[in-house]
């Protein structure tokens, strides 16, 4: 057997929460996960090699980890997934896809600041999201009909997520 495939899931399929108060960097974590390591890397968010003892123990894994980091294939970026998305996406499907208790939910909760107008930034995302939501009736209809969580592994088989 090949390795490849014994680490097909892990390389494949990985879910990281990021949560934290206000102000705890998690978004700007959560965005650094999205990007290339190279991208990353440049940025200077990470410390340079130079700045550590090269007789340490952390410079040597340091250098390790930033070997293989660099390496290509080795680093897939994340994609990142909102929860209010998630949330949004279930209360329309809990409704049947119905098209005015979206539009309802959006107009009462989708606003930055209390009293603050959202008509048009509603309009936008309430259309954007009824059309994904016909675009993706077959997929939305195979999870609902799942059942028991070991059938999702056909489901993942076919090339259905991949967008």
């Amino acid at each position: 057997m090949k390795l490849d495939n014994l680490y097909t899931l892990r390389r494949d399929f990985t879910i990281i929460g990021v949560t934290g108060r206000t102000g705890s960097c998690c978004t700007k974590i959560a965005n650094h996960l999205t990007q290339t390591f190279d991208k990353f890397n440049k940025d200077g968010e990470l410390r340079p090699l130079s700045d550590f003892d090269p007789h340490s123990h952390f410079y040597r894994k340091y250098n390790i980890l930033n070997n293989f980091m660099s390496s290509k294939g080795n680093w897939i970026p994340f994609e990142k997934i909102m929860y209010k998305n998630v949330i949004v996406f279930y209360l329309f499907n809990k409704e049947s896809g119905n098209p005015k208790y979206l539009h309802q939910l959006l107009k009462k909760y989708f606003v930055e600041k209390l009293g603050e107008e959202n008509s048009e930034i509603v309009s936008k995302v309430f259309k954007d999201i009824v059309e994904l939501h016909k675009a993706s009736l077959n997929l939305i209809d195979d999870i609902k009909n799942l059942g028991e969580i070991k059938n999702i592994k056909s489901l993942l088989s076919d090339k259905n997520l991949n967008y």
